[in-house]
């Protein structure tokens, strides 16, 4: 069941919904800022999370970059029905990104722990990787 409570936060008396803040609004009211929108270069509306995980590449760095809780992010995904980075609903970290630019530094002669360094993953992840 899903409890409506879980849906909004509130302002004074006013109830906010998920998404319906400006990042800037979102950061003068004190909110998290994955209950944000952004706009895209093309000048769509989006959330703010889905954003940062293009850039970002995972939700652990996202929850990193911003002192965020990696599960408390997950769970908001999940609840309103957002998107990680595969494009498929938040299940877990998704490197996929990264992945791509490890192949691509290896290329330009990089160790496999400069590399883990720059993406901000383990060795053993650029390892298993680069295997094949």
């Amino acid at each position: 069941m899903n409890d409506p409570r879980l849906n909004t936060l509130s302002h004074g008396s006013e109830a906010i919904k998920p998404l319906s803040l400006s990042v800037k609004k979102a950061k003068k009211l004190k909110f998290p800022l994955y209950w944000a929108y952004a706009i895209t270069d093309d000048g769509e509306k989006t959330s703010w999370l889905e954003v940062e995980l293009w850039r970002l590449g995972n939700l652990r760095a996202v929850a990193r970059e911003y002192g965020y809780n990696e599960h408390t992010l997950r769970d908001f995904m999940r609840r309103h029905g957002l998107k990680n980075a595969h494009g498929s609903m938040a299940r877990g970290s998704s490197n996929w990104l990264k992945q791509g630019e490890a192949f691509r530094l290896e290329e330009q002669g990089l160790s496999k722990a400069e590399i883990a360094q720059r993406l901000n993953v383990s060795t053993v992840t650029v390892w298993r990787w680069l295997k094949d």
